[in-house]
């Protein structure tokens, strides 16, 4: 009668078989006929080879069998056989039974491969550079060799992507332009889409900005030139123009982000002998001391960039919707006049003038 030795995966298992004798209290091993002396059938899923080796001492030929399709053996001989597998492109892990047989005994060893993964780092998708030519390097790695990129169609004069150890790299040109730009690199593989972001600025191309406040980019709803300068790290938008007062915010930036955080209770302007303060009103109509808006960078379509002015979380539990600027006769809001109307909305956007070219 023929004997079966299971095996799993790669693990050797010296498999010795007892009997023994009620009658006289002796032990009677059995030798298997055929075993497993190395293996390594665990397999990613991008496929390959491995080769399996066994010992058979029955003098018969070996026979090699396998219960899926997507792997096969490629090669019996001698003491060896060679296990192909498939590349597999469904997310589930998938499991086949290999049989070597001498015809006295037979092994059987699993064959287990993983499901299609892609290895890569979520924080890395978006990068924000200088307007100096760079190359980024991004760790990834896909189990399969069908790798693609594709460029933003307005963007494939300046960038670029192509695989490498490790990853792939993104090749950005220099940005000649005088104004910021933006565009998408998307990384495919499987039928899964991985879109990475790349944004060239420099506050340089920000010495002045146009306001607007049609979310839709219909920019000749409302058009003024806000001037930009900066001092010591901070940056100063001039909204004199459009809110008709001397108003000068100054803001900080986040080079990290390339969002700018204004905060409020600033004295941004002097008229009628009095200081004007900047103040927080939430959506319930209060004046908050303290607080903040940032102005977000905001990637428009054709590579375009503007800055949206958005409530970030700095009251708790209440929704900056604008800034107004109140008279006070300190540099703080004690002591305003609730009677000054002026104000600047939340969602209103900033751009560079080449938006409205």
């Amino acid at each position: 009668m023929m004997k079966k030795i299971i095996y799993m995966a790669s693990l050797l298992l010296a498999v010795t078989l007892w009997s023994c004798s009620d009658d006289e209290g002796e032990k009677y091993a059995y030798n298997p006929t055929i075993t497993i002396t190395s293996s390594n059938l665990e397999f990613t899923s991008g496929g390959g080879e491995s080769v399996l080796t066994f010992s058979s001492t029955a003098g018969n030929a070996v026979s090699a069998t396998l219960d899926a399709d997507w792997c096969r053996v490629t090669a019996l001989a001698g003491n060896s056989a060679t296990i192909e597998v498939d590349e597999n492109t469904a997310y589930e892990s998938r499991n086949a039974r290999l049989v070597l047989s001498n015809g006295v005994d037979e092994v059987e060893v699993a064959v287990m491969q993983e499901g299609f993964y892609l290895y890569y780092d979520v924080s890395t998708m978006n990068k924000l550079i200088g307007n100096e030519a760079s190359d980024w390097h991004v760790d990834f790695s896909s189990p399969i060799d069908d790798v693609t990129f594709k460029i933003s169609s307005y963007a494939t004069n300046w960038l670029s992507a192509q695989s490498d150890e490790g990853g792939f790299t993104i090749h950005c040109k220099e940005n000649t332009t005088g104004k910021p730009r933006w565009a998408e690199v998307l990384v495919q593989s499987n039928g899964v889409t991985l879109t990475y972001t790349v944004t060239q600025l420099d506050m340089d191309d920000l010495t002045s900005v146009f306001i607007f406040q049609d979310t839709e980019q219909n920019v000749n709803q409302y058009m003024e030139k806000i001037p930009v300068t900066e001092e010591d790290g901070n940056y100063m938008f001039d909204f004199s123009s459009v809110l008709g007062m001397p108003i000068t915010l100054t803001a900080r930036y986040a080079s990290s982000t390339g969002n700018f955080t204004i905060s409020g209770e600033q004295v941004v302007g002097q008229a009628n002998g009095m200081n004007l303060i900047n103040a927080c009103i939430g959506d319930d109509g209060s004046i908050y001391y303290g607080g903040s808006m940032d102005l977000v960078l905001n990637r428009l379509s054709g590579g375009n960039i503007a800055y949206t002015l958005q409530d970030n979380g700095s009251l708790n539990g209440v929704t900056v919707a604008y800034f107004a600027f109140l008279y006070s006769t300190s540099s703080s809001l004690n002591g305003v006049d609730l009677d000054m109307g002026v104000m600047l909305f939340a969602e209103w956007q900033l751009a560079h003038e080449s938006l409205f070219e």
